[in-house]
């Protein structure tokens, strides 16, 4: 399953979600130093990094762990290494996988501040500076296993909406235990931020608000 549901990711492939974390979650959370933070499926880890490239603009002092059920996934985001295509000068997989990444998202100044870039085996490639490379974990677990009342923001970004795809939901953990397994897993005043093509499925809203989330916009909802 995870071959055919978790093979694209990106460094801040959906711009709103980050953008929603600075206007909207922030200015809730900002007290609790450092922030914990979540991000479940991670994929390969570069959403996580994205997320990090945002806190360090803000300033923010923080902890993120990223867990998935795919082993490839899991040794790609521990690895942190992102190679280069030579001719597209896009990103194009790691070691461990063949996921395919959006890479535009991110600004040049963010690549050139928060990224290094080095060589290895003849490829040039991309990984976190050493200050973010701490602030990062990845585990193999998966989305109903994650850790009670441990997070203030968790993000669950392009899953929700396999959970009600017919296609896939026959082998997945069903939407009501995912959402209340999100819910227990956020801190009292915690926020969890999907993606939008997630939050436009009626059923998703639904599952999340019955839960005992707050919709604060498209995305954004509070435990409450």
């Amino acid at each position: 399953m995870a071959e055919e549901v978790w093979r694209i990711t990106g460094f801040n492939r959906h711009p709103s979600v980050i953008q929603s974390l600075r206007d909207e979650v922030l200015p809730i959370v900002a007290t609790e130093v450092p922030l914990q933070i979540a991000t479940v499926p991670c994929s390969t880890g570069a959403e996580a990094l994205a997320i990090a490239i945002e806190l360090e603009k803000e300033r923010c002092d923080y902890s993120i762990e990223g867990f998935d059920v795919d082993e490839r996934a899991i040794a790609a985001a521990t690895d942190g290494r992102y190679f280069i295509n030579s001719t597209s000068g896009q990103i194009t997989g790691d070691p461990h996988s063949d996921h395919e990444y959006h890479w535009s998202n991110l600004a040049s100044s963010d690549k050139a501040k928060f990224l290094r870039e080095s060589g290895s085996n003849g490829s040039t490639m991309v990984h976190a500076n050493a200050r973010i490379a701490t602030k990062l974990r990845f585990s193999l677990l998966g989305v109903q296993d994650i850790p009670r009342d441990s997070y203030d923001v968790v993000f669950c970004l392009n899953f929700l909406r396999y959970l009600t795809d017919s296609r896939f939901s026959p082998d997945l953990p069903s939407l009501e235990i995912v959402s209340k397994r999100l819910f227990c897993s956020n801190k009292s005043l915690g926020a969890l931020l999907i993606d939008p093509t997630s939050d436009k499925v009626g059923q998703i809203r639904q599952s999340l608000t019955a839960q005992g989330y707050t919709r604060l916009r498209e995305g954004t909802y509070l435990k409450s």
